[in-house]
């Protein structure tokens, strides 16, 4: 693991790792009945998602929930039956970016089942499987 773990809470984090290194976070989850949802947007390069509760995983394969098997932007929802095989409702967890290769990067981190609100100029992207439905929502600063 390289650098040092960056207390986050839940406004976005702007970054970079370099190539084979990671950059690790330390996220409070305070909401046991709600997912915690890390969501990932790469501006560059191929990094991806490692979290496990309490500190980082002695290697990083070793983490609880990782998002490997996702390319380009993602987010990864570990919900709280899926922290509750693991033990670990409430607590710190960490969050680790590896870059396969030297990427930057915006991770917004959220411990909610609320739906997105889009903000203007801000990009939003992900995937849905089959039958899945999001919803997103936008507020125009002169209607409201």
């Amino acid at each position: 693991m390289s650098g040092q773990i960056v207390d986050i809470k839940e406004e976005p984090v702007y970054d970079s790792v370099m190539f084979y290194h990671s950059q690790c976070y330390n996220f409070r989850v305070a909401k046991a009945s709600q997912d915690l949802r890390v969501k990932l947007e790469a501006f560059s390069g191929d990094p991806n998602i490692f979290v496990n509760p309490g500190a980082p995983a002695a290697t990083l394969d070793m983490s609880a929930f990782n998002s490997r098997d996702h390319f380009e932007n993602e987010e990864l929802v570990v919900t709280p039956a899926e922290r509750e095989k693991v033990n670990a409702s409430l607590g710190n967890y960490s969050i680790c970016i590896f870059g396969n290769t030297a990427a930057t990067y915006k991770l917004t981190v959220k411990n909610s089942d609320l739906d997105h609100f889009l903000q203007a100029g801000l990009s939003e992207s992900g995937y849905l499987e089959h039958y899945e439905m999001n919803l997103f929502y936008f507020r125009d600063p002169v209607l409201a």
